[in-house]
Parts: structure tokens; sequence; C-alpha cells
């Protein structure tokens, strides 16, 4: 079996749409959906897996939650998890949403370094329902398996322009693609492992928690209360510390073009759960607000109109 360092599985049609834009050569693609009205004209198939008998989900997450669950061993089993491992899914999805959180349950309980990133979606009641339930859903999954799930969040608003919001994705995955390559000195597999799981190197149990990456020391120390850094130097002599976190650990790439930026810092901290939340949040009272002031009318049927027996007004 190939030895994978870094995989991700990019679920639903946000996450193959975006997944097959990545280009980074150490990490190892796989597609999951249900429904090939997303597939990419030019998808190997063999690196993807659609969920029998489905045809999508129609943005409703509970249409086809049995079927999938009943499905993720068999993609586990297809796509195995690496050393390091990325989920890639749309919060605000029916069927991407679905699949990204059963996949990240099932590499928790496996334990398996693993972070998530989440495209948001305040566009709509719709989504935005389903993003609010998707980020809900991953702070019980890591209390119930007493796993930290580490989230990158980026999210899709009205007057952004998607393009905006796919390249900020793609940054953070092809960062944390440079991140897991086992092609940095000093930064081997277990300090990935524990930068990502980091209630085994502090005393800050197990949630939710929000990642960023950042391309300067100045911005990455602007960063409240973190609790677990990772950071990327051209070299040695430029390698800087800063910050309060309870744990840090540096890295130096080998192959210095290969990097993205040149520094990279990897920020875990619990606060930046809460913004995102607060977010939403105000998003939801906006809609819930203008939507109250909706008309209503009445029927244009009336008394006087003589329907036939196959309700046509003739």
């Amino acid at each position: 079996m190939k030895d994978v360092k870094t995989r991700i599985y990019c679920c639903g049609g946000t996450g193959i749409n975006l997944g097959s834009m990545v280009t980074s050569p150490v990490i190892e693609k796989c597609f999951i959906d249900a429904s090939r009205s997303n597939r990419p004209i030019d998808l190997d198939e063999s690196n993807a897996f659609y969920i029998p008998g489905l045809n999508g989900s129609g943005s409703n997450p509970a249409q086809n939650f049995k079927v999938i669950s009943e499905n993720i061993p068999d993609i586990l089993e297809k796509f195995p998890p690496a050393d390091f491992n990325i989920v890639l899914s749309s919060g605000g999805g029916g069927s991407g949403s679905v699949i990204g959180r059963i996949i990240l349950r099932n590499l928790l309980q496996m334990k398996a370094a693993t972070v998530i990133v989440l495209i948001g979606d305040g566009s709509s009641t719709t989504y935005l329902k389903n993003t609010i339930n998707t980020i809900k859903s991953l702070e019980l999954l890591s209390l119930n398996s007493n796993q930290p799930v580490v989230m990158s969040y980026h999210q899709n608003n009205q007057g952004v322009s998607r393009s905006d919001v796919n390249q900020e994705v793609l940054f953070a995955i092809e960062a944390l693609g440079v991140m897991a390559s086992q092609d940095n000195d000093e930064l081997d597999v277990a300090d990935v492992t524990n930068w990502q799981q980091f209630n085994k190197v502090t005393n800050v149990h197990p949630q939710l928690a929000a990642l960023t990456i950042h391309t300067t020391r100045r911005e990455a120390m602007s960063i409240a209360e973190p609790v677990s850094i990772l950071s990327l130097w051209p070299n040695k002599d430029e390698m800087n510390a800063f910050g309060d976190a309870q744990y840090v650990t540096n890295g130096f790439p080998r192959m210095v073009d290969d990097m993205v930026a040149e520094q990279l810092h990897f920020i875990i901290n619990i606060p930046g759960i809460e913004e995102i939340n607060n977010v939403l949040n105000a998003r939801q009272a906006e809609l819930s607000r203008k939507q109250s002031m909706y008309r209503q009318r009445n029927t244009i049927v009336d008394v006087d109109d003589i329907p036939t027996d196959g309700d046509m007004i003739l």
C-alpha cells in the first residue's frame, strides 16, 4: 500500500470543487459525494467514492444521514487515514457537511491527527442553519470523543467574492500540506500530532478549537490566548519565538521553494470559536429580523371563481 503522509478527504460538492484545485504534490486527495453531478471532468475515479443509491441531499443534512453513515467504513477502507489528515467540506450543504462530520468522527475514534477545513455560508437561512448545526456537531464530537477538533473556518457571505474565499481555503490547505510534509528539520510526526492533539501536552481539555494561519510574526502575535503554535521558519537564524502558548514547536523546511510564504505560523486557540459563533448568531438575528417583515398576502382565488375537478379555473 502506498505510504500516504497527508490525506485530504474532499467531501460533497464544495469539497470536491475546491479539492480538485489543490495542487500540492505532498497531499493525497480523495473525493466523496452523494451525487455524481459535482464530478470534475478530469477526476480520477480511483480516487473517488460515490455513496450508492443517492443523488444528492438538496441542502437537507437529515435526508441521507443514515445511508451516508452506513458507507463510511467502506470509504475509510478504501482511503485509510494518513499520518496527517484534512477533512474539507461545506458547513451549509446537505451531503458534504454530513460526510465530513462522520468521517471526522471516525478519524477521532482512530486518534488520527486531523484538521477540518470548513466553509460556512451565511447567504441564506437554510445554509446558515446548517452551518451553525455543523459547528455545534463538531463541538459535540470533540466532547464525546475526548479529542480536540481543530477547525480552519472560512465563510461565504453576500457581498463577498466566492473566489476570494476559495483562495483563502486553498492557501490554508497548501500551507497544511507544507507543515505535514515530513520534510521539515526538527519537526517530526509526533510534533505535528501533539500540536493538533493539544490535550496531550497542555492542561487545556479537548474541545472545538480554531486554527488560523499567518505569514508574519507580527500577525501571529495578534491572536489572543494561543494554546498551541507550530511555526515554519526559512532558517534557524531567523527563528524568533513569540507568544505565551502552552505548546510551541518549530520547523525549518528543507525545500524552501515549496513554502507558500516566507514564514508560516499555525495557531490554535479557543476564543476563535466564540468569535465565529458570534458572527453566525448575529447573521441569524439579522435574517430573522428582515424575514419577520416579509408581507403575507391573501389568495387571489375568490368566491366567484368556479374550479373544475382538475383544479382549473376556466
